[in-house]
């Protein structure tokens, strides 16, 4: 699966922060980010994509962020 994350101010994802292949079902990122919130999408091995994950405070701890997957 391919995470793409990206942050914005508004929430709309601005910048394009990452992109990385998941292994896994959870991700643990540190780094600086952009702006004040951070939105993921991840698309599966079928072209299967996610749509914006809820948005997340950038810093101040850690952050839980779902990222719902449907196959067709």
């Amino acid at each position: 699966m391919v995470v793409e994350v990206f942050s914005d101010d508004s929430g709309q994802g601005r910048f394009f922060e990452l992109r990385i292949e998941a292994t896994s079902d959870t991700i643990t990122l540190k780094q600086a980010w952009s702006a004040a919130t951070v939105n993921a999408i991840a698309t599966d091995p079928q072209g299967n994509s996610s749509g914006f994950a809820f948005n997340r405070a950038a810093g101040g701890g850690p952050n839980r962020v779902m990222l719902p997957l449907i196959a067709r």
